[in-house]
């Protein structure tokens, strides 16, 4: 994930937004980076993994995609379960 996160490395925290001011996280969003943030602390790379990465085991969708679905339960199990120890 790092390199996908080198040229983020100046934003400001938690940048899911792309530097667009204006911005107002929903609820859902907010809910997934704090569940988030407890299995990855530095919030650039919280960022950039709520917004590049693919998550396989729930269909090979990023983060933020699964949020804008609605399926936010089953990110915040999947979080729950990496920050538990029960998978990578």
């Amino acid at each position: 994930m790092s390199a996908a996160c080198e040229a983020e490395a100046g934003h400001r925290p938690i940048p899911p937004f792309d530097g667009v001011e204006s911005f107002v996280p929903t609820p859902a969003m907010l809910a997934v980076l704090r569940m988030a943030v407890q299995v990855e602390p530095d919030p650039v790379e919280t960022g950039c993994w709520y917004r590049h990465t693919c998550i396989a085991e729930l269909g090979g969708f990023t983060a933020a995609q699964l949020v804008s679905q609605g399926r936010v339960g089953e990110v915040v199990r999947f979080l729950l379960s990496v920050r538990d120890g029960k998978r990578d």
